[in-house]
């Protein structure tokens, strides 16, 4: 049985989900939810850019399903 909490999945199989097996709880043990990884095709990378004091920023293609889905979920959020 998958692990994986799929947010969404492209047709580049680009993959954004939940690890369901890595439950993350505070100090006083109470859950804070799941680690969120993001697999990106290169072919969608601008750029990918880490700053040791920033962290770490990634820029994909405007056009590329992965950017639609994005965009998808924050328009979502943004009527809520």
């Amino acid at each position: 049985m998958s692990s994986k909490g799929t947010i969404f999945l492209t047709k580049d199989n680009e993959h954004w989900y939940q690890e369901t097996s890595e439950p993350r709880y505070d100090k006083k043990k109470k859950f804070i939810g799941w680690d969120i990884y993001l697999e990106i095709d290169k072919k969608n990378l601008v750029d990918l850019d880490y700053d040791s004091t920033d962290g770490l920023t990634i820029a994909i293609r405007g056009d590329s399903e992965l950017a639609k889905n994005i965009e998808m979920l924050r328009g979502q959020e943004l009527k809520e």
